[in-house]
C-alpha cells in the first residue's frame, strides 16, 4: 500500500511541475507519465486545447525537451536509492530514442482511455513504426492466429509484431483519417480468451460428462478453461442474461472454436455457439474478434469529462477535463484480489459477490439481528434457503460485509423465520416444526 501510494504521490507532484509551466500530459499509467513536449517546445493541435494557433485550430502547449529535463533534475532529492543508482527517479525511457543513433526522437501518441494508448513514430514514406503499446482491454485474448504464441514467447514482445499491432496500426490510420484497408482474417473469428480453472465451480458445467471418461482424460483443477462473449440477447432461450457466462475446454485450434460444446458456468446447460446467428434453445450468439476491437474503440473515458464539460462518450475527442468527485459514504474495503483472473475475463457476473467490505461497529447490529433471528442453521443449510454460496455465509460470520443481493436475500429469509416462528411453525433453530414430532418418553426408575 505504501509503495503504490508513494507512487500516485509522486505522479501528482509530475503533474503539478508539467501544469505550472502551462504543459498537459497525453496519459498516466501505474508509474508513468505521457508528457507532451517537443524539441524546442511550442503548441500542438489538440481539439479543445486552451490555446490557438495561427489558423485559429485549437492548441496545447508543449513544453521543450529542455523543460521535461528540469523536472526531473527537481525530482532527484526524492530518489530513495541512494547516489549509487544512478539512473534518475522520473527516467526518460528507451523509447524516445532512436534505436541505431541513441538520439532523442519526437514520439507521437494515440490515447483512447486510462491503460489504452500507443506510442509511435513514421518512418519513410509515413509507415507506422509501434514504439510502445498498451494492450490492456485486449490482452486477454487468444492470438486468434496462433492462440500459443503469447504462452510460449519468453523474449522481450517486439511492440509491431502480433495481431495486436495490427489492430493499433489501424487505429492510427483510422485517427490520421487514412485508409484502413481491408478486415484482417482474423476479424471475423470468435473472440475467445483462456483462463485457469482455479477450482472445481469452473468445472461445474463439465461434471455429468467427467464421470463417464477415464480419470486422465478428465478435466482437473488448475487445467486450462476456455470462455467467449455473448452477444447482448444472443443468451440461449431460458437463460438468465445478466449470469450468462459460457465456458469450455481449452482448445489450440482457433477452427474448432464454434465446434465444441460449450457450458453455462451458473446453469450448467449446453449449448453451442454461433457468429452473426439467431439464437435458440441450445444456440448462443458470440462476438467476433473485429467487434470486441471495435468496442476497444469505442470505449468511453469515464474518469474524465469531454472538453465541453460534459460526460465522455464514446466518439469524445480531445483534451479531457478532470472529473471532480465527490464521496456520498466511505466503505472500508478489504485489498484482497479475491478471483481477480475470473472478474478480468467478465465470469463474476456481480462484484459484489467476491469483494470484501468491512461494516462499521454501529453497523454490526443488522449481523446480530440475523444471526439471533436465523438461530444455528449449518452454513451449507442457510446458503441453501437463501439462495447463496457458503461462502457467502462463512464472510458474514467472520465479520466481513456482504453484497446488496445477498444482503436481501439473506433478510428476506431471516424475516420469513421470524413470522414462522411467531406462528408456531419453526423451532428455535429456525428449522420447520415437523407434525410428527414424537414426544419424549418418560423414564421411569425402578427401586
Amino acid at each position: 500500500a505504501f509503495i503504490t501510494s508513494a507512487a500516485r504521490l509522486l505522479l501528482g507532484l509530475v503533474e503539478r511541475l508539467v501544469d505550472d509551466r502551462g504543459g498537459t500530459s497525453l496519459a498516466m499509467d501505474t508509474d508513468s507519465i505521457h508528457i507532451v513536449a517537443t524539441d524546442a517546445g511550442g503548441l500542438v493541435p489538440c481539439p479543445g486545447g486552451p490555446h490557438q494557433r495561427p489558423d485559429g485550430s485549437p492548441a496545447v502547449l508543449g513544453l521543450s525537451w529542455a523543460q521535461v529535463d528540469e523536472i526531473s533534475r527537481l525530482l532527484e532529492p526524492l530518489k530513495p536509492y541512494g547516489p549509487e543508482v544512478r539512473d534518475p527517479l522520473l527516467k526518460i525511457e528507451s523509447e524516445n530514442l532512436d534505436p541505431q543513433t541513441g538520439r532523442q526522437v519526437p514520439l507521437f501518441g494515440l490515447a483512447l482511455a486510462a491503460k489504452r494508448y500507443c506510442l509511435f513514430v513514421l518512418g519513410p514514406r509515413g509507415k507506422i513504426l509501434l514504439r510502445k503499446r498498451s494492450d490492456h482491454g485486449l490482452g486477454q485474448l487468444l492470438d486468434p492466429n496462433d492462440p500459443e504464441a503469447r504462452s510460449t514467447t519468453t523474449e522481450a514482445k517486439d511492440p509491431n509484431q502480433g495481431w495486436e499491432a495490427e489492430v493499433w496500426r489501424r487505429f492510427v490510420r483510422r485517427a490520421l483519417g487514412r485508409r484502413e484497408g481491408p478486415p484482417p482474417p482474423w476479424a471475423g473469428r470468435v473472440a475467445v480468451a483462456r483462463f485457469t480453472a482455479s477450482g472445481p465451480r469452473l468445472l461445474a458445467p463439465f461434471a455429468e460428462r467427467l464421470k463417464a471418461l477415464p480419470y486422465p482424460e478428465r478435466l482437473k483443477p488448475f487445467n486450462f478453461l476456455m470462455t467467449c462473449y455473448v452477444q447482448p440477447l444472443g443468451h440461449p432461450t431460458g437463460l438468465d442474461p445478466t449470469r450468462c457466462r459460457l465456458v469450455a475446454a481449452y482448445e489450440t485450434d482457433p477452427r474448432t472454436w464454434l465446434e465444441v460444446e460449450w457450458g453455462d458456468l451458473h446453469s450448467g446447460q449446453r449449448c453451442r455457439i454461433r457468429v452473426g446467428a439467431v439464437p435458440g434453445p441450445t444456440t448462443a450468439v458470440v462476438k467476433t474478434v473485429g467487434e470486441v476491437v471495435e468496442e476497444f474503440w469505442l470505449h468511453p473515458e469515464h474518469k474524465s469529462l469531454a472538453p465541453e464539460g460534459g460526460l465522455c462518450e464514446p466518439r469524445t475527442r480531445g483534451l479531457l477535463r478532470r472529473r471532480p468527485v465527490r464521496p456520498s459514504r466511505i466503505d472500508a474495503i478489504g485489498k484482497e484480489a479475491h478471483r481477480l483472473e475470473e472478474i478480468e475475463l467478465q465470469l463474476v457476473p456481480d462484484l459484489d459477490d467476491v469483494q470484501a467490505v468491512y461494516l462499521p461497529r454501529g453497523q454490526s447490529a443488522w449481523r446480530a439481528a440475523l444471526r439471533a433471528a436465523l438461530g444455528d442453521l449449518p452454513p451449507a443449510e442457510l446458503a441453501r434457503r437463501a439462495g447463496v454460496s457458503e461462502r457467502t455465509i462463512f464472510r458474514l460470520r467472520a465479520g466481513e460485509d456482504v453484497g446488496k443481493r445477498a444482503r436481501a436475500a439473506l433478510t428476506r429469509l431471516a424475516r420469513a423465520v421470524t413470522e414462522a416462528r411467531r406462528r408456531g411453525e419453526v423451532s428455535g433453530r429456525g428449522r420447520p416444526r415437523s407434525p410428527h414430532r414424537r414426544r419424549p418418553r418418560r423414564r421411569t426408575r425402578r427401586s
